[in-house]
């Protein structure tokens, strides 16, 4: 089973407009971070900062890919792991014990070891990838038949995948559990937010220092 989610600016639809929503946030100071430059900065100034930002956001680019996917991963895993999920029976599990409702999603491991989260963030946009390639994935997550030839045990939906990364799952009424509280959303836009700030100051500095 696989997930693949595209994230880009509210303004123009793509990375940069992203970055001139967080520079505004930070301009506004909405974001906690502050950063200076001069207003009226000469050329020189202006043509350095215009250049080290090149290099400073293809750098906070690849940093912020890289805390996405880690905390994606993590999140995961938390959200399967805690006991959230609402079933409609007690279940005897293959790694033994009894379990009821709410409960996790963890029997044998075999569904958490075979989460891979890829991600790629550039000028143009963002693209993340998650796929899940244990064998019955698709059922955890989406819900169905076992059994019967489509009239055996129904099993509810559980979508870890979706609700960690803040998008509403489809399914029917009665077709998928969904916990009232305890899943953990991945932050894209904080995590973005933190990296271009970074980014602007540090060309900001630069800038200041050969002006």
């Amino acid at each position: 089973m696989a997930r693949k989610v595209s994230k880009a600016g509210k303004g123009g639809g793509d990375a940069l407009a992203q970055i001139e929503d967080i520079m505004t946030d930070l301009q506004e100071g909405t974001s906690g971070t502050e950063f200076k430059l001069s207003a009226n900065p000469d050329q020189k100034t202006f043509n350095t900062f215009t250049r080290e930002m090149k290099t400073e956001l293809s750098k906070a680019y690849i940093k912020a890919s890289t805390q996405i996917k880690s905390e994606v991963g993590d999140l995961l895993l938390d959200n399967m792991e805690s006991p959230i999920w609402a079933w409609p029976r007690p279940t005897r599990r293959v790694s033994g014990g009894t379990v009821n409702s709410p409960r996790d999603i963890v029997d044998t491991q075999e569904l958490q070891d075979r989460n891979s989260v890829k991600v790629s963030f550039n000028i143009k946009g963002f693209t993340m990838s998650i796929r899940n390639s244990a064998p019955y994935s698709g059922i955890v997550h989406y819900g169905g038949y076992v059994g019967g030839g489509g009239r055996g045990t129904y099993i509810p939906g559980r979508p870890f995948i979706s609700l960690t990364l803040g998008i509403k799952p489809q399914g029917g009424a009665g077709s998928l559990s969904i916990p009232g509280s305890g899943v953990t959303v991945v932050d894209y836009k904080g995590i973005l937010e933190a990296e271009v700030a970074a980014a602007i100051a540090r060309a900001a500095a630069t800038s200041a220092k050969g002006s």
